[in-house]
C-alpha cells in the first residue's frame, strides 16, 4: 500500500552525494519539499512548498518562478498520468 500523498522522504546521504557532485548556486526550488528532508541541506536561497501546504507542484499555474535549479523528490503517483 502506498503512503498518503506519496510521502517517501529522501535520505540525507543522497543529498550529500548530490552536493558533492554538483555546485548549486542561485535560487533553488524544492517544489515537493514535504518535511524538508532535501531543502534543509541545500545552500543559498531555497524556495520550498508542498501539496500539504497548499501548493500542488503538478499544477502548472504555480510555476511562475524562475529558479536556477529545481531539486526534488516528486510524487511518483503522478509520473505516468
Amino acid at each position: 500500500m502506498r503512503r498518503e500523498l506519496d510521502f517517501y522522504p529522501t535520505g540525507r546521504k543522497l543529498v550529500d552525494v548530490l552536493l558533492r557532485n554538483i555546485k548549486l548556486e542561485g535560487i533553488i526550488f524544492e517544489c515537493c519539499s514535504g518535511e524538508g528532508h532535501i531543502s534543509k541541506y541545500l545552500p543559498g536561497e531555497v524556495i520550498t512548498n508542498d501539496i500539504i501546504t497548499g501548493w500542488d507542484a503538478t499544477n502548472p499555474l504555480y510555476w511562475n518562478i524562475h529558479p536556477h535549479w529545481t531539486i526534488t523528490n516528486p510524487p511518483f503517483s503522478s509520473a505516468f498520468k
